[in-house]
């Protein structure tokens, strides 16, 4: 799924084939145009298909079309539309754990279950799953999570806010169906609301992550964009905040809200453009856990996961452990962390002028703040995957490797213009798979692995 796994670390270590010696041998195999698309592929190995076994790269088009492409040349296997009164969206898909299904959200408002074989869908156990009953205003921006053996979809509203929409986040229990709705708004109401006419609106969730799970803590984090805070008409009103809410929606854990809420509500500065980024564990004693807030405010914010807000539980404001300013917002990417060789914990954010700002997290008397190590023009602004300590990241210089402790550029592909916007690359089995907006994804391989089989494992 996007960034490999539930708690959207954006690490992979396990790549066998792309190193910093060999990143720049990779060259174009293969380029195929497609649907338009503004989200990230995701792969699967070894899919017996009609046609054999095949290595499978699928992404979701914003017309609601799931595409299964052949990894060797790019040639569509098999592919699935959906319609209904959503106009587009920019989700990503996700592949069921056991590897025989995906799913993926379509234009009806709903996620898909389909066999990865052919594509036939799976109409059992709680899916399709609704995400929205309104789905011409309510948009299915982000990508799918899958963690604890549920999937959780969010949504949020079209550019131009109009309403009505309620941001909310659905899960589906993928053994019972079992399924649940959090409404960041009216968040004593467990299900899916059409609020038309009520000043409960907006709030949404659409950043590129849609939710994060936290092993440690076992709950779901999500972020909001503008909207209320404070005693709603039916619950609590969670805008601008970040929300901590247990595995099946039930019940909020914590939340933290910046002190000036109101002004973000006021000048269109959502803390909801982008997701928290979770600190790696140092120990298990490590104290506190922590995570990295960016925002439309042009800031990073240094978070205790054990207390968001410093005050115990849910409901308060402030509390950070440390505000950061940059030079734009960040909304087109998703931050990463990682930890090097020597253990040291780096975190990376891309802003929307695609500058490249790089943190080591040094602790002095207890107290963890984040130092700049270099920050520089880097040509890229999507969601990073971190790669064998390499930073791979679409802008309008390409698809570009960059050395995460140096910011040294190892190597660029070319996309052809700056045809990027939200999507976002996937590293996988010496391979690079790369979309861009306008609809096109291309493939970048090393040498050894250009043949019309790739022969990985």
């Amino acid at each position: 799924m996007f960034d490999g796994d539930g708690q959207r670390s954006a690490t992979n270590t396990s790549e066998p084939y792309i190193t910093a010696s060999t990143v720049g041998q990779l060259q174009q195999l293969w380029k195929v145009n497609i649907s338009a698309t503004d989200g990230a592929p995701v792969y699967l190995k070894g899919v017996t298909t009609s046609a054999g076994t095949k290595n499978l790269v699928f992404i979701t088009a914003t017309n609601g079309t799931l595409l299964a492409l052949d990894s060797d040349n790019g040639s569509t296997v098999w592919q699935k539309s959906t319609s209904g009164q959503s106009p587009y969206t920019t989700s990503s898909p996700a592949i069921d754990p056991s590897g025989q299904f995906v799913y993926s959200y379509g234009l009806d408002g709903k996620v898909h279950k389909y066999a990865v074989t052919n594509g036939n869908e799976v109409a059992t156990a709680g899916f399709p799953l609704v995400a929205t009953i309104i789905p011409g205003t309510e948009k299915g921006s982000s990508s799918l999570n899958i963690a604890g053996g549920n999937l959780y979809v969010t949504n949020g509203g079209y550019p131009g806010d109009a309403p009505p929409y309620d941001g909310h986040i659905t899960y589906g229990n993928l053994s019972t169906g079992a399924s649940n709705v959090f409404n960041s708004l009216m968040s004593n109401n467990h299900a899916h609301v059409n609020n038309a006419g009520s000043n409960e609106q907006q709030s949404g969730i659409w950043a590129r992550a849609g939710s994060v799970f936290d092993p440690v803590m076992g709950y779901v984090l999500v972020t909001t964009g503008n909207g209320n805070f404070g005693t709603g008409s039916n619950g609590f009103d969670y805008g601008d905040s970040v929300i901590a809410v247990k595995p099946d929606l039930s019940q909020v854990v914590d939340s933290y809200t910046p002190s000036n809420f109101q002004q973000l509500d006021n000048n269109d500065q959502d803390l909801g453009s982008c997701d928290p980024v979770l600190l790696p564990v140092q120990s298990a004693s490590s104290t506190p856990l922590m995570m990295v807030m960016g925002g439309k405010d042009n800031k990073l914010r240094l978070l205790n996961r054990q207390n968001l807000s410093g005050q115990g539980g849910p409901n308060h404001t402030g509390g950070e452990l440390q505000t950061v300013s940059i030079s734009d917002v960040v909304r087109s990417s998703q931050p990463v962390t990682m930890n090097d060789s020597s253990g040291q914990t780096w975190v990376f954010a891309f802003d929307d002028s695609e500058n490249l700002y790089a943190y080591q997290v040094a602790t002095t008397q207890g107290r963890s703040q984040l130092v700049l190590a270099y920050q520089e023009a880097s040509g890229g602004h999507t969601s990073p995957l971190v790669v064998n300590g390499m930073l791979f990241v679409e802008g309008s210089a390409g698809i570009r490797a960059i050395n995460a402790t140096t910011g040294g550029v190892l190597w660029t592909g070319s996309l052809g213009g700056d045809n990027v916007h939200w999507t976002s690359p996937c590293v996988a089995n010496g391979r690079v798979y790369v979309p861009d907006s306008s609809g096109v994804i291309r493939c970048f391989a090393l040498p050894s692995t250009s043949g019309p089989q790739d022969g990985l494992p």
